[in-house]
């Protein structure tokens, strides 16, 4: 297991907007919100520079505008997906005209660390359930365990 060096139980949601052929300003110009990150195809991913070996990075594969709410230590999804409500609640149908009319695809990312046995609520609600579903989004998880050794 991961060891990390302080140990609290913290949440980040992240909603991602991607497609092949794609120019995340006129995404953010079209729904009106800033991207925590943008990249397009052929970038090169610096992500994890100091831990490669060699000079060549790996590169991007498609575009991509994403909007990143967290980490926050909580217990409860609900504080993250209460912001991304609010904050896209009331461009759903904006949000995926512009992803059909451009053969997009998005991805709400949920990423869980649990530390000194502190387990979250993970309660996914009807609302944001609507939500995702007005515009076409997918839900995924990844939910990793940290102990003290």
């Amino acid at each position: 297991m991961k060891k990390i060096e302080k140990f609290v139980t913290q949440i980040q949601l992240n909603f991602v907007v991607f497609g092949d052929v794609f120019n995340p300003k006129d995404f953010t110009e079209h729904i009106g919100i800033s991207p925590s990150n943008t990249w397009v195809k052929g970038d090169e991913i610096t992500t994890y520079a100091k831990f490669r070996k060699g000079n060549e990075f790996p590169r991007r594969k498609e575009s991509a505008w994403e909007f990143t709410v967290g980490f926050i230590e909580t217990l409860d999804l609900d504080d993250l997906t209460l912001q991304f409500e609010k904050t896209f609640g009331n461009k759903k149908s904006v949000i995926r005209n512009f992803i059909q009319k451009n053969d997009l695809d998005s991805t709400v990312g949920i990423v869980v660390e649990i530390a000194e046995g502190n387990v979250p609520s993970l309660n996914v609600s009807k609302n944001i359930i609507s939500v995702l579903g007005e515009i076409g989004s997918e839900l995924d998880f990844d939910i990793y365990v940290f102990e003290d050794e």
